[in-house]
């Protein structure tokens, strides 16, 4: 059977303990490297942020962020802007933002 091109994961590991979660992700890992796209959708982005390259962020089926998540990540601080349908909730799990133009600006590195 020819390796798929695209893999798409809806929640991949829910219910499933550390270890087998780490087994997945390696899998993922293994997979790109032989060209493997893989699009999964996910809750845990502490998992993911290891591992993606790209991320679209939805919100009440409206995209609030599409971009190259390892430029971000690099060390080298950045803005980004987000649009979001409750600021004061997003700065406080956050844990920082402040609104400008409507829309709420983070910073990262």
């Amino acid at each position: 059977m020819k390796e798929p091109e695209l893999i798409v994961a809806d929640e991949p590991t829910a219910n499933l303990d550390p270890s087998a979660r780490m087994e997945f992700y390696e899998a993922v890992m293994k997979l790109n490297r032989r060209g493997v796209t893989f699009f999964i959708s996910s809750h845990i982005l502490s998992e993911l942020e290891k591992i993606i390259t790209h991320a679209v962020f939805i919100n009440d089926g409206r995209i609030t962020f599409a971009g190259r998540i390892n430029d971000t990540m690099a060390g080298e601080e950045e803005e980004v802007y987000l649009l979001v349908d409750n600021p004061e909730k997003a700065i406080r799990v956050l844990g920082q933002g402040e609104m400008e133009g409507g829309y709420l600006k983070v910073r990262g590195g």
